[in-house]
């Protein structure tokens, strides 16, 4: 490369993949540049540039493309243009966050993500982050550990107490969808939008943003935390929901239509979805894969302004949800009891209000751009404190706009692909998740569920729950051997010693640039 080459505009591009099936790799590219991955890179990361130098001379455009492979056949793909000199998103199926939903096929699931950095400001990554999972359908994984009808020698599977599964976990659960948002960022409502956040939130100028038009942009960086539907959630492998109804803002309820003016999961003052559309998504569910259990926890946590439900108002939407379906409305007390007595009583929907649980979380940990202080929460952990708790949570996702910095340019820069969130997704679950799969057995050992939560739900958490449930399961039988050939999910990776060795989780960074 010349001189002058090398001085030529670049955008970078940051790209993780999980993969935890069999004879399947992701090959990522940009012009002249790229590599393959395959589960031997699992929880490292990998770079490229889209160089100006590898771009038409009369273009700054380059594109970023991946392929999903099975057997060197592609399955998915997804392709954005870049520029190589404002690093500005053009065309592609990456542009918007909340149309990148995941893929079901009948024997693997595909989730992935992007985000579209800047220039580094507030300490946000100046290189795009990319990233692809594709795991075995999860969408039965209780009933292949725990099967419904199994044979004599499988029995004492299904006698476990429920506690014994490690669950995955969509943290704000209901912050999976626009709807909400344009409800409030239309018409008047917007003005008495304006004039709440503008004194919740510290971001100069937010009012004459809000007004630009650029409203719905905004409010997708400060507030989502999921992209996909709550069926497709259930579908990739989630069974616990932290979901927060409340109302609208005050001052809207009366601009809107009466059909609208119900409990939405809220985040601050923004509402995400239905409460009882949510609930209908997970009853429907469970109609359709009766080996399933779902937990539910509600809570009011950083609801701020709107009324908040009571404790017999939620239930109530819960058991409006199930009337006919035939399935029960169970509470904490299941956590303890038998699978096979849940199954048998048909109680597979659990809802929670406020329990007692032990969190990983707290604000000045997970306020951050680096996952070590959500390691360090994670190591202070330990099974003397899991006493009097219903279950334990370990939280790998950040809250980056809890940084004034970047809440402030995740407001000035918004659009559909610059949620902070989204900044630090990947480069966090490469250091939370193994993590989890090395210590959280060994570290938490009481008889209660274990919870791992994340933002933006992936395939790489689902399957992580899934394998320290499978582990669980097998540490408590003799038959370890038998539970492997009874789950057809794929052998890549497994929880043996193999996997500690296999999930990297040093951060590898593997430049690939001119291969």
């Amino acid at each position: 490369m010349s001189p002058q080459q090398k001085n030529m505009p670049s955008k970078g591009v940051d790209y993780y993949s999980f993969i935890a099936t069999d004879s399947s790799s992701v090959a990522f590219s940009g012009p002249k540049v790229g590599s393959t991955r395959t589960s031997a890179n699992n929880f490292t990361k990998s770079h490229l540039e889209i160089d100006s130098s590898n771009v038409p001379w009369y273009t700054f455009t380059g594109t970023f493309a991946w392929k999903v492979l099975r057997n060197n056949q592609s399955l998915f793909e997804r392709s954005q243009e870049i520029s190589s000199l404002t690093g500005n998103l053009g065309d592609g199926n990456l542009t918007h966050l909340m149309n990148t939903p995941a893929v079901i096929g009948p024997d693997y699931t595909i989730s992935y993500g992007l985000y579209d950095a800047g220039s580094g400001i507030a300490g946000l990554p100046n290189a795009d982050q990319a990233w692809v999972t594709i795991v075995p359908n999860l969408a039965n994984w209780m009933g292949d550990l725990a099967p419904l009808n199994s044979a004599q020698a499988n029995q004492a599977f299904s006698q476990f107490a429920f506690s014994q599964f490690v669950l995955a976990a969509a943290h704000d659960a209901g912050m999976n969808t626009m709807d909400g948002i344009y409800l409030i960022t239309g018409g008047a409502c917007l003005a008495v939008l304006i004039t709440v956040l503008s004194v919740l939130l510290p971001i100069p100028g937010l009012e004459a943003l809000l007004l630009a038009g650029d409203s719905p942009k905004i409010m997708l960086d400060l507030a989502m935390t999921q992209k996909e539907s709550t069926t497709s959630m259930l579908n990739m492998g989630v069974r616990y929901f932290d979901f927060r109804p409340a109302y609208l803002i005050p001052g809207v309820r009366s601009l809107v239509s009466s059909g609208d003016d119900t409990l939405y999961h809220t985040h601050l003052v923004i509402p995400g979805q239905r409460y009882d559309s949510f609930l209908l998504e997970v009853v429907t569910f469970l109609k359709a894969h009766p080996t399933e259990i779902v937990t539910i926890r509600t809570c009011s946590d950083g609801i701020e302004v709107c009324e908040v439900p009571s404790a017999s108002v939620i239930k109530s939407f819960a058991q409006n949800a199930l009337s006919g379906s035939g399935i029960q409305l169970g509470d904490s007390s299941c956590f303890q009891k038998s699978i096979s007595s849940l199954r048998s009583t048909n109680t597979r929907l659990i809802l929670v209000q406020n329990n007692p649980k032990y969190d990983s979380y707290s604000d000045g940990a997970y306020a951050t751009l680096n996952p070590s202080t959500i390691i360090n929460s994670f190591k202070d952990m330990h099974s003397g404190r899991q006493a009097g708790n219903d279950f334990t949570v370990l939280q790998c996702q950040g809250t980056a706009e809890s940084i004034t910095d970047v809440l402030v340019y995740g407001a000035i820069a918004a659009n559909w692909s610059t949620s902070p969130l989204m900044s630090t997704k990947a480069s966090f679950d490469i250091q939370t998740l193994p993590w989890i799969l090395s210590n959280a057995l060994s570290n938490l050992t009481a008889k209660q569920n274990i919870i791992i939560m994340n933002d933006f739900i992936d395939g790489a958490t689902t399957y992580a729950a899934y394998q320290l449930s499978k582990a669980r399961f097998a540490s408590h039988t003799q038959a370890t051997a038998l539970v492997a050939s009874e789950v057809s999910l794929g052998k890549a990776p497994t929880f043996e010693e193999p996997l500690t060795a296999e999930l990297k989780a040093n951060g590898e960074y593997l430049d690939q640039r001119h291969l």
